[in-house]
């Protein structure tokens, strides 16, 4: 089964991001940089890697491994998350029924000119899914930071699987 592994940092200052995104490639994975306009976080540096295993407790230790090495170089690890394909949600919870109910969430982008954002944000819009704003910034090292070209909304649609 494949495996998305997601480990948010604290807070860094722009000086740390080149050593993070190392850090990250080292590990084998991507560093993402997610900046959101408010919230006690606004600036979320994010580890992201795909995996397979047929275990999913190495998987946990992996990821444990993981935020040790972060710790490691200095940053500090303040969420874990592990994503699994929807479609291997009956086989997970069968394989593995002491764990977390099945959840999934689903994230869709709307481009849309700033204007347009309060009427995207009324209640009945896009089928009633909290919107989240964010910009997501690729971490490069020869252009430092590169905000995306084109604004969007992100959409999460979450659920619990009712099979499981």
């Amino acid at each position: 089964m494949y495996y998305e592994l997601h480990l948010t940092s604290t807070p860094q200052p722009y000086s740390a991001l080149h050593r993070f995104q190392t850090t990250c490639a080292d590990l084998g994975g991507k560093a993402v940089l997610i900046e959101l306009p408010e919230g006690e976080h606004p600036q979320q540096p994010m580890f992201s890697a795909v995996i397979q295993s047929d275990d999913y407790h190495a998987v946990r230790q992996h990821i444990q491994m993981l935020a040790n090495r972060f710790a490691a170089q200095g940053f500090t690890i303040v969420r874990e998350k592990i994503e699994i394909p929807a479609d291997c949600a009956v086989c997970f919870q069968t394989s593995y029924p002491n764990e977390k109910p099945c959840y999934f969430e689903w994230h869709g982008k709307v481009r849309h000119k700033a204007e347009e954002l309060p009427t995207l944000r009324a209640p009945t819009a896009l089928a009633a899914m909290p919107i989240c704003r964010a910009t997501l910034y690729a971490i490069r090292l020869t252009n430092g930071l590169l905000p995306c070209a084109i604004r969007v909304i992100t959409l999460s649609l979450l659920s619990v699987y009712k099979s499981c």
